[in-house]
């Protein structure tokens, strides 16, 4: 592997200086220093074991174990439910058909490997950067209507891809998602997969489509068809093949941010791809004229016949994906007496096959009490939501309780529900299929100028599988979950008035405005007939109005008329007009066709009919992007360098942009770059009161040298002093929960009235900062500060890089780090380190079971900050003052 790749990223450079797989040889030696001792990366390569923080990360553990195909044995099932109960009795089912488990210490590794190991569902490869989990129709070998069994060459797969002896399998550039079915269904979901075969019969032949490229998370790609044919016993050398090419390529190492395997299908194309597979195959696959297609959309719910005669399955709701430890064991003695066979759903749900017909009605019995719902809709059924709080460390809301909330109160409305999926994610990464299901929700954040947090969800709609496939389109944006619960009731409300049968083409018939003014309970045609004047809202502004692009509003003049629309639209409110009352300079305003400005301006007289329109300015603007949009301009900044992203930001939102400046060398190096391409640049700091003397004093250097003014923003004394009077002077000595306080009075809260005012702010972010960070993207949504963008020009560069920079152009620096340190905070929170140590070691160095965050950079992106201090300020004002 080259160098530039391991000093690029530190996510290679991690599994180069120690094969994860080999951690397993350390765990005696970690569990006996114990988890605050064990070093970030060490954590990190536990993920190749299944194993994941648990969110506050100060101990706990996620493990998800590995259930090739969702096929389990009853005594598989039962040592899962011990595990689970044992572990608080709970347990969650994936997406992926995994099984997870959490409340795990490292001292209860041992022995839940051994049980595990014993039951033959050890975890190796169950994370990381492996072939995750190998899935498929949960039915398979069962389902009636199935083409073939495809089981043997499912096995085939998982004995390769998680053999511990092909080494080379456990160190590809990132995940890596197969699954195979020859269900007639595609339940498989395989267009949003890396490498999916999909059964067909092909002149007599039975064997599998080849789509490749799928994914989800913030940069969504469906899969693309090869065209080829490829017979059962050929799929693994298929697998291999197309694994090998993707993972042998530098290339697709230089990011781990670009790292998946649909960059390279963008990259090299369908045709691309497909002419180097077949340069690495020993035969040569047969042309397929068409692409099997599901003959229906089905999630095996419910009772239903086997290819067995006399046998059925019973596919059980499990709400959410929960489920207790003490309803497997049950299950699986059921499962024993009955001799059933034991399948975990890709919508979160367990079904008990093989049995006899006379047995069905006591089986739902049973099933029915222990707790589960078996009578539900087929809505319920099928929706789904990920992890989420209170666990997950990425997430910014709840999503399973969520999703039963909006079930309960639409079932509330309507009654049962059928032919509808919903989806919800507390994040970007899609875990719960945001983007594909018929109705997508993701959790994001609004702040408020108190410091508060508001929970709110964007919503997706128009996302597909199978037929229907399609990537779903955000129509609005940061409603409270109330509103949501109300929007969907409105869309359902006008589907069902509206005569079409199918909720797809319901959608596609309907513009975003159309769909937006539904859900929002609108009149559309007596609305017209109150107002005077049509605005017309162009490009990336409509973000303002919810994402209406056409709106009618009564007004004499132009000012009214845009002070109509900030009283209108929320998002609108305090972005057109500055102090003086005069139009900001990141729009541009016409009246049929020509700009007010060489009119009357915002005096100018409007007259009924009249057509105003609102578009961004070419400069000085400040433009908004949507997620899919800013992350794949991530993607297309990933090999430019932070010169050329900081001019595009500084392009696209100065003067709404600001430059993060803390005194540390990250932030004089953006700086120094951003001065040069604009001199106006905007820096902003935070001052805590607690800084050292030498940032001071760099900072009075600064404004010096480059003839700029750090906007400073303090904390409020009034805070301040409440923090002190409650819990000390020195309060962060005491514990976790009250540094995480004082990081939040001191710095967070005055970062938020900071970023309250612009929209996009530039950080000095790296990779190889913390472990946790080699996934930051050099442009992000910030959904904890209100969705703004967060762009970091600095995330693959080194350590090194930016002291070379440093030293080339002579930009000044603070001179604490030559006394040793390498990271830089508050003065009580920030000590020297050894050359041996790492870099953050001296923040909050007294903290051994802490990430090393301060709640400043808690982007989801980065999965960083737990918000302890959230939780306090609630106790303190609900009066609860428990610590």
């Amino acid at each position: 592997m080259k160098q530039e790749v391991l000093e690029k990223n530190p996510r290679e450079k991690l599994k180069a200086e120690k094969h994860p797989l080999d951690i397993i040889e350390e765990l005696p030696k970690i569990i006996k220093q114990g988890y605050e001792n064990t070093p970030e990366e060490d954590l990190v390569r536990l993920q190749w074991y299944g194993l994941y923080h648990d969110k506050p990360r100060m101990g706990y553990f996620l493990l998800r174990v590995k259930v090739p195909g969702g096929i389990l044995e009853p005594r598989q099932l039962h040592v899962l439910g011990e595990l689970a109960k044992r572990f608080n009795d709970y347990a969650e089912i994936t997406l992926r058909q995994d099984l997870q488990l959490h409340y795990i210490r490292l001292e209860h590794l041992p022995e839940v490997f051994e049980r595990l190991r014993e039951a033959g569902l050890f975890p190796v490869g169950a994370c990381g950067d492996t072939v995750r989990n190998i899935t498929t129709c949960p039915l398979c070998g069962l389902e009636e209507k199935e083409l073939f069994d495809v089981r043997k060459t499912l096995y085939e797969l998982e004995n390769f891809f998680h053999d511990p002896e092909n080494r080379e399998y456990f160190n590809l550039p990132r995940k890596f998602k197969i699954t195979l079915s020859a269900c007639p269904y595609h339940c498989n979901m395989p267009e949003m997969h890396d490498l999916a075969f999909v059964g067909t019969i092909h002149k007599g032949k039975e064997g599998f489509a080849v789509w490749v490229g799928g994914g989800l998370s913030s940069t969504p790609r469906l899969a693309r068809k090869l065209g080829i044919f490829v017979e059962k016993d050929r799929v693994c050398e298929v697998a291999m093949a197309l694994v090998e090419l993707w993972s042998e390529e530098d290339e697709n190492r230089k990011s781990f941010v670009k790292a998946r395997f649909k960059y390279m299908v963008d990259r090299l194309g369908v045709e691309g791809i497909r002419e180097r597979l077949l340069e690495r195959l020993s035969f040569r696959p047969e042309e397929l004229e068409k692409e099997p297609e599901p003959v229906k959309r089905y999630f095996h719910t419910g009772i239903g016949r086997q290819k067995q005669g006399g046998f059925y399955y019973f596919g059980i709701p499990v709400q959410a994906g929960r489920v207790k430890g003490s309803q497997l064991l049950s299950l699986s003695e059921l499962a024993q007496e009955l001799n059933l066979s034991v399948r975990l759903s890709q919508r979160q749900n367990i079904l008990l096959a093989n049995i006899r017909e006379e047995d069905l009605q006591r089986v739902k019995e049973v099933v029915k009490g222990l707790g589960f719902e078996v009578d539900v809709s087929e809505t319920r059924a099928i929706s789904v939501a990920c992890t989420s709080d209170p666990f997950c460390n990425y997430s910014v809301g709840p999503a399973k309780d969520a999703l039963l909330e909006i079930l309960d109160y639409l079932e509330g409305e309507f009654g049962r529900l059928e032919g509808i999926s919903i989806g919800v994610d507390g994040c970007p990464h899609a875990c719960a299929h945001h983007w594909l299901n018929d109705i997508g929700i993701q959790a994001t954040h609004t702040r408020h100028p108190d410091g508060s947090v508001e929970t709110t969800y964007n919503l997706v709609l128009r996302g597909g599988y199978g037929k229907r496939a399609n990537i779903g389109k955000i129509i609005a944006k940061k409603l409270p979950l109330e509103r949501v619960k109300v929007y969907l009731k409105n869309l359902l409300l006008s589907f069902k008035n509206s005569g079409f049968e199918d909720f797809h083409e319901f959608l596609n018939k309907k513009s975003d405005e159309e769909l937006l003014s539904l859900m929002e309970g609108k009149d559309v045609m007596v609305e017209v007939e109150k107002r005077l004047v049509k605005v017309r809202i162009f490009g990336p502004l409509t973000r303002f109005s919810g994402g209406l692009s056409e709106v009618e509003l009564s007004a004499k003049t132009v000012r009214e008329a845009l002070e109509s629309l900030e009283r209108e639209f929320e998002g609108f409110k305090g972005r057109l007009f500055d102090q003086k009352g005069e139009l900001k300079p990141f729009v541009k305003v016409f009246l049929n066709e020509e700009d007010v400005s060489y009119l009357q301006g915002l005096e100018t007289k409007l007259k009924e009919g009249d057509e105003l329109m609102l578009y961004p300015a070419l400069a000085g603007g400040a433009p908004s992007f949507d997620e899919l949009e800013l992350h794949e301009l991530a993607i297309d900044f990933e090999d430019k360098t932070p010169q050329e992203l900081i001019a595009w930001a500084l392009e696209n939102f100065h003067p709404r942009l600001y430059i993060a400046w803390s005194g540390q060398v990250e932030d004089m190096v953006l700086l120094d770059m951003a001065w040069r391409i604009n001199p106006e640049v905007r820096v902003f700091m935070v001052d805590t009161g607690r800084l050292h003397e030498e940032t001071y004093r760099l900072a009075q250097e600064v404004e010096e040298r480059y003839c700029i003014r750090i906007e400073v923003y303090f904390p409020k004394a009034e805070d301040v002093e409440k923090l002190v009077g409650e819990h000390g002077i020195n309060c962060f000595y005491k514990s976790v929960e009250l540094r995480h306080l004082c990081c939040h009075v001191r710095k967070v809260r005055p970062l938020i009235r900071a970023l309250s005012c612009i929209d996009a702010w530039v950080t000095g972010l790296r990779r190889e900062q913390w472990a946790s960070r080699h996934n930051i993207m050099k442009i992000e949504m910030d959904h904890d500060h209100g969705q703004i963008v967060k762009i970091n020009p600095l995330a693959d560069w080194t350590e090194r890089d930016v002291w070379e920079y440093i030293k080339r152009n002579y930009v000044p620096y603070n001179r604490l780090y030559e006394k040793g340190y390498r990271s830089i905070g508050c003065e009580p929170c920030t000590k020297a380190v050894a050359p041996f140590e790492d870099p953050r070691a001296g923040r909050w160095w007294w903290e051994k079971d802490a990430p090393k965050e301060c709640g400043m950079h808690c982007s989801i992106e980065t999965g960083g900050f737990e918000k302890i201090a959230d939780k306090l300020l609630r106790e303190a004002r609900d009066g609860d003052k428990g610590s």
